[in-house]
């Protein structure tokens, strides 16, 4: 696992998107390979594209998100920004 992942990442990179959505990219990933598809997010979103991540993992969120926006029966109920600083 997480071949397909990067894979999908990289085909969005070839493809010079601006807008990115990802849907659960580290589904199914041990901590290590989370870890590396975080560190690609990141990447993407400083090289001034606009990633969306769908996702329930509390791990990735930690890593790299920007905002969080927290839905909850189909209505936006929160909005965070993220306090840290990533590099």
């Amino acid at each position: 696992m997480g071949q397909k992942q990067r894979v999908a990442i990289a085909s969005a990179i070839a493809a010079d998107a601006k807008l990115l959505l990802f849907d659960e990219p580290t589904s199914g990933l041990d901590y290590s390979h989370m870890v590396k598809v975080s560190e690609l997010l990141r990447k993407l979103a400083d090289s001034g594209r606009t990633v969306l991540v769908s996702t329930h993992d509390p791990e990735l969120i930690e890593l790299c998100y920007d905002y969080v926006l927290c839905i909850k029966n189909g209505k936006a109920v929160k909005l965070e920004k993220s306090q840290f600083k990533h590099s």
